[in-house]
């Protein structure tokens, strides 16, 4: 009878080592699962941020851009605040007369040297 309860002691402990291995099997597997989820979650996040790099780059690239048009833009309106802006050539200078000639109800406009 000693012999059958210590065999029987020894199944209880196959047993007990089984289903702590069992136990720790099944723990591993959940954890290669989480772990396995949380690197899908991650390569999401990443590939998230890496558009909203792009995005970032591309809209300081059209700033920068648009801060050259408008710097630009300074030029020519300090430039067009001078008072000689427009060339003397389009200007009517004081050897020159314009007139107003109405034509049949049309009015023209035209300059013509003085001698």
């Amino acid at each position: 009878m000693a012999y059958a309860h210590r065999d029987r002691s020894e199944w209880e402990a196959l047993k007990s080592v089984d289903a702590v291995v069992a136990g720790l099997q099944e723990r591993l597997t959940l954890e290669g699962t989480v772990l396995t989820q949380r690197a899908q979650e991650l390569r999401v996040e990443a590939q998230q941020l890496a558009r909203q790099r792009a995005f970032l780059r591309e809209e300081r690239r059209r700033a920068r851009e648009d801060a050259l048009g408008l710097e630009e833009d300074k030029k020519q309106l300090a430039y067009r605040l001078r008072a000689d802006w427009l060339a003397r050539a389009f200007l009517p200078g004081p050897c020159e007369e314009t007139g107003r000639p109405n034509v049949g109800g049309e009015v023209f406009e035209g300059s013509e040297e003085v001698p």
